[in-house]
């Protein structure tokens, strides 16, 4: 028979997991799939939704929401702004230079690595979240064209 401390341990640890948990395939937009043109050479759009201590991932990329709220803040571009904001934790693997902390505005983009985010829309309904639409961009071939010699 478990304990009301052991249940009670259960549900810390649970709720933990939850707050880790990265999103869910139900938080895409589109039905789940990544939304993408037409042909080899194309871009790849990738429309998530994340919830406050949620983390997105797409290849090397993680995008973590860490708050949602209201009031003074400094943007990417180092203005002061009032408003509706979202704190972002953005991590690209293997370049720790590229990592960024900004506090987001709904329309804001951020260029990072081979991605471009926009910031779509910012909810504080229930759970704070944030809508972003993430482009993957065109990489750059790196065969020559010539003969091996």
């Amino acid at each position: 028979m478990m304990t009301a401390a052991l249940k009670q341990g259960r549900l810390v640890a649970l709720l933990m997991l939850g707050a880790l948990a990265m999103v869910s395939p139900h938080a895409w937009a589109g039905g789940g799939l990544p939304a993408h043109a037409s042909g080899q050479a194309q871009a790849h759009v990738f429309i998530p939704v994340v919830h406050e201590s949620e983390q997105f991932n797409l290849d090397d990329l993680q995008i973590g929401l860490g708050y949602v709220g209201s009031g003074p803040y400094i943007d990417g571009k180092g203005e002061r702004r009032n408003g509706l904001h979202a704190s972002l934790s953005i991590v690209v693997d293997d370049k720790p230079s590229l990592f960024q902390q900004p506090d987001v505005h709904k329309g804001e983009v951020i260029s990072v690595g081979n991605y471009r985010i926009t910031i779509v829309d910012i909810s504080t309904n229930g759970r704070g979240s944030v809508a972003f639409e993430v482009k993957t961009k065109k990489r750059r071939s790196s065969h020559m064209g010539g003969r091996a010699q």
